[in-house]
């Protein structure tokens, strides 16, 4: 089967000296293909774009995407950050996901598994991905410390020992920029 990179030159989007270029010292094909992106011979999207092509699989930017919350919610945020995914609609036992690659079986069935829905992959960037994961998955770690700062500020020996924290790094201030 032919590399994603084989798949643009086949289709004329980069030449095979362009490629043969890519390919030296790069050990796969990952390598290849961030190569090709930080060289400026395509985009990430281009990339992402032309594997969404070759696999059949429909390419989605997840920036202009409408996000629902309840939805990315259905995947445990640690199974997201694992493989790089992001669910981004359900539609009755459907769960359409937005993945790198959607040919990596074993995230497919890691979220057919823990959600017990049909899933639904298209491809998207990485890039995007893991600012969406970033942006709507905050770490449970971040949040059970912001609890634990703010269980301390409510304790009176917290006022009489310490200094009042700056308005930036008040315990709430986090809290409400976190939400």
């Amino acid at each position: 089967m032919a590399s994603i990179a084989e798949f643009l030159v086949e289709k004329h989007r980069i030449t095979a000296d362009q490629l043969e270029a890519a390919k030296k010292g790069a050990g796969t094909e990952e390598q290849v293909n961030l190569r090709l992106i930080d060289g400026g011979v395509i985009t990430a999207t281009e990339l992402a774009q032309a594997l969404a092509e070759k696999t059949n699989v429909p390419f989605v930017s997840i920036k202009e995407f409408p996000v629902n919350r309840s939805t990315i919610s259905l995947v445990p945020a640690e199974l997201c950050r694992r493989h790089g995914l992001l669910p981004l609609e359900q539609r009755g036992n459907e769960l359409t996901l937005a993945m790198a690659d959607p040919s990596n079986v074993l995230a497919l069935d890691d979220v057919r598994a823990a959600t017990k829905m049909h899933v639904a992959p298209v491809v998207a960037t990485r890039d995007e991905i893991l600012a969406a994961i970033n942006t709507y998955l905050r770490s449970d770690a971040e949040l059970h410390s912001l609890s634990s700062e703010l269980e301390q500020v409510n304790r009176p020996e917290y006022n009489s020992v310490l200094e009042t924290p700056s308005e930036d790094s008040a315990p709430i201030v986090k809290f409400v920029n976190l939400l």
